[in-house]
């Protein structure tokens, strides 16, 4: 079962990424449940030496990213420059049934590390609400 702590650490990882992360990619998916992974032999070093062939790219492609946005939620994304270099920020929100709405917020080095890190956040959100994934 995917923890609320898991999904803001992964969060915070796609935000402090410099660019696209394949071995990210796997740990996302790999907590999301969205697929199985087979560990390479531990002769191998990383907690990321996993094996998989169809691997949505979510850090590197805004397409792979929207489909983590959860259902029910909407997003929006503005790309900003700052002044140390390019950047972008992400929001997703959602309204509840009873009339509450919330957002987050994630910012990060391209668009689709930050919709990633949002869509975490956003499932963090949920799992703390009760509204389960």
């Amino acid at each position: 079962m995917t923890t609320r702590e898991t999904l803001l650490a992964l969060a915070e990882r796609c935000e402090k990424a410099a660019g696209p992360d394949h071995r990210l990619d796997v740990l996302i998916e790999n907590a999301l449940g969205l697929a199985k992974f087979k560990r390479f032999p531990d002769t191998l070093i990383g907690d990321s030496d996993y094996i998989r062939c169809d691997i949505k790219p979510l850090t590197a492609s805004l397409d792979a990213a929207m489909t983590l946005v959860p259902d029910g939620h909407e997003f929006g994304f503005q790309v900003k420059r700052y002044h140390d270099g390019a950047g972008c920020e992400v929001g997703v929100w959602r309204e509840g049934d009873d009339g509450r709405s919330w957002s987050v917020d994630a910012e990060a080095a391209t668009p689709a590390l930050a919709l990633t890190a949002a869509c975490l956040r956003a499932r963090a959100e949920a799992l703390s609400n009760g509204e389960g994934e």
